[in-house]
């Protein structure tokens, strides 16, 4: 459910993107991320598509937030979801 509210607090709102990347969202969400694709069994998928969810809403039209994204490795982490067998 946290996930989902600041998906919501990120979505369109720059105030909202700039304190989130300065209190490190970004870098909890990619490392829920990671930690997930070592055990896949034990992540609940809805978590994973909010976490996903928050992050493209965080980086939204935000260059700097895009740029500390990367710098997390970002592509790495996320890229693998995109072949998970069930989508949600």
């Amino acid at each position: 459910m946290a996930a989902f509210v600041l998906a919501v607090i990120v979505d369109g709102h720059r105030g909202g993107q700039e304190a989130c990347i300065q209190d490190g969202l970004s870098h909890v969400c990619l490392k829920h991320l990671e930690s997930s694709s070592a055990n896949d069994s034990q992540t609940e998928p809805l978590f994973l598509q909010w976490l996903c969810l928050c992050l493209g809403k965080l980086w939204e039209e935000f260059p700097e937030g895009k740029l500390i994204g990367l710098q997390g490795h970002a592509t790495s982490i996320v890229a693998p979801l995109l072949s998970d067998p069930q989508p949600k």
